[in-house]
């Protein structure tokens, strides 16, 4: 097996440990009769400290490497989620939130800056599309696996088998079953030095790349914290809430199987938008949706609609970044979606304890409509001024 397909593999098996938490802290604050708002703290804890060391991460791997950083990741996040089983208490989730999302953030952003320098640029795009179908696995099984464990042995136990998952990388990275590249080649002189983050937005491909994949991130985020709330007063099980989110991961699934196809079809850039109309339409059918029957397709549509930011995105970046960026670009990304997933389950959970759910589904579709209508229209413009330039520069002298 090479390196780069046991990467995928143990990135991806993390990844089971990470959803799998995530989900069954939503449940468990349930089952403890906390509020949505409360339930929109513990989402937004999942995200704060991505929110604020992304950057600096992913700097720290261009500079020294991944292996140590991935290593504390794992170690943490496996011990972050046992915390649940030993301490099974409301409070505990708070801290359980934060050390789990903390830590997966870290291994997640390294794991991406070695894949990406492994073998050459074909191979790590192939890496990264064989990691995202791994994700839309990984995403269908956490939560199902969540749900039917929740039922079967309870939530603290769930907990303590999802922390061990994370063992497998510790054990990898400590026994030498995996071996990562050394750091990225850095400039040693001038501004490189004193580099700012918010430089990257200097690059209109970048820029525009990370506000549709923000918006995106959004509309994620509010099916990861609200729809196990949406559900549970519907009256559904944890069982028949995981397999919710299993028809959203299949749909997720599906469309990163198909995407060298997609790709043969539409440019990244018509994906992305395409993504935002067909989540925004979807959103706005979950306030009429009260069953299984009608809630499941449209979890179907959405996973397909949202499936595809994760692979397109990495994709555009890593091509647009500086080669000794890499990482900081990617952790720029994560910075951006970690300030979602931080303000908007606050705000989506506030929201919703005071007008109802109903409201925040409609508002999110709001944002990815709009959002999509703005960036195609500037994405039209910048093209337009492009073709000109290159009109004028092809165009004969008099």
């Amino acid at each position: 097996m090479t390196p780069m397909l046991w990467l995928v593999m143990l990135t991806a098996l993390t990844h089971v440990s990470f959803v799998g938490m995530r989900f069954a802290t939503s449940l468990y604050a349930i089952h403890m009769h906390a509020s949505p708002a409360v339930i929109g703290v513990l989402g937004a804890l999942f995200a704060v400290m991505g929110m604020v060391s992304s950057v600096g991460v992913g700097r720290l791997a261009d500079r020294h490497g991944a292996r140590r950083p991935m290593l504390a990741g794992a170690v943490i996040m496996a011990l972050g989620g046992s915390l649940a089983f030993i301490w099974r208490d409301l409070a505990a989730l708070f801290i359980v939130s934060t050390l789990v999302g903390a830590s997966y953030n870290t291994f997640y952003i390294c794991a991406m800056q070695a894949l990406n320098r492994m073998g050459t640029p074909d191979a790590a795009r192939k890496a990264v599309v064989q990691l995202s179908v791994g994700f839309g696995f990984t995403s269908f099984v956490g939560p199902v696996a969540a749900g039917f464990a929740i039922d079967g042995v309870g939530h603290a136990i769930t907990f303590l088998g999802f922390s061990l998952l994370p063992l497998a990388a510790v054990a990898a990275l400590t026994l030498g079953g995996l071996v990562l590249p050394a750091a990225a080649p850095q400039k040693t002189t001038g501004p490189a030095q004193r580099r700012n983050a918010l430089e990257l937005f200097r690059d209109v491909q970048l820029r525009h790349t990370y506000i549709v994949l923000t918006a995106l991130s959004a509309g994620w985020d509010v099916f990861n914290i609200l729809m196990p709330v949406y559900a549970a007063r519907l009256g559904f099980s944890a069982s028949r809430i995981g397999m919710l989110f299993g028809a959203f991961t299949t749909g997720m699934f599906l469309v990163r199987l198909l995407l060298p196809q997609v790709f043969r079809l539409f440019t990244p850039w018509q994906v992305l938008l395409l993504s935002l109309a067909t989540a925004g339409i979807a959103y706005l059918g979950v306030p009429v949706a009260t069953s299984m029957a009608t809630l499941a397709p449209l979890m179907l549509v959405l996973g397909i609609a949202l499936g595809v930011q994760l692979p397109v995105s990495i994709a555009l970046l890593f091509e647009t970044a500086p080669p000794e960026r890499a990482a900081e670009a990617f952790g720029l990304r994560v910075s951006l979606v970690s300030a979602s997933q931080t303000f908007l389950p606050l705000i989506a959970g506030a929201l919703g304890t005071a007008a109802g759910l109903g409201p925040v589904f409609v508002v999110t579709a709001g944002v990815l409509l709009v959002t999509g209508a703005a960036t195609r229209r500037q994405w039209t413009h910048v093209h337009a001024r492009r073709r000109g330039a290159s009109e004028d520069a092809a165009s004969p002298s008099p």
